[in-house]
């Protein structure tokens, strides 16, 4: 909020970001990667708020005209949620060329540690991941005793879902 993006850097198509900042990725990745339980928790609250945030948005943007200042926050949230998502990816997936990525043993350690030191209440982790569109705050819990990982993963694809379906359906007006 606050920032004023250029048309062209949203629109840029020569190279992609994921491509174009690969070796920056994959070296915040590493980063995120020593620090799991604060890497993924700020990811989580990033991507979570960015989403609804999003969600408000977009469901102005249907209900009635926006004006620039509008368009400009719309852009800067679109702009948030791609940065969020590709260090998303590169924290808890590791690229090799050619062949598919695969979850780094430093996540599947933590999820573990996780479980085994009692932070993790699988039924509410369960029960939030099989809620894709329930408010975070409606799962008692969740952000207490939810896995970190799974909880990464459901915000990721909530913020998918919420891109693609709230300006068009209006039975997920409720979803927030």
């Amino acid at each position: 909020q606050g920032r004023e993006l250029d048309v062209e850097e949203i629109d840029d198509t020569e190279e992609n970001d994921r491509t174009k900042f690969q070796d920056q990725l994959m070296t915040i990745g590493v980063v995120g990667r020593h620090v799991p339980g604060h890497s993924l928790t700020i990811l989580c609250k990033l991507l979570e708020e960015r989403t609804r945030r999003l969600y408000g948005q977009l469901q102005r943007l249907h209900s009635q005209a926006m004006n620039i200042s509008d368009n400009s926050i719309l852009d800067c949230l679109f702009e948030d949620i791609h940065w969020l998502v590709l260090i998303a990816g590169h924290v808890v997936s590791m690229d090799s060329q050619g062949e598919a990525a695969s979850i780094p043993s430093e996540i599947m350690q933590y999820s573990i540690q996780q479980g085994a030191s009692g932070q993790v209440n699988v039924q509410t982790t369960l029960k939030l991941l099989a809620s894709p569109a329930c408010h975070l705050p409606d799962v008692p819990g969740a952000e207490e005793s939810s896995d970190h990982f799974v909880r990464l993963i459901r915000a990721c694809t909530l913020t998918a879902r919420v891109a693609d379906t709230a300006p068009l359906d209006t039975e997920a007006q409720g979803s927030f």
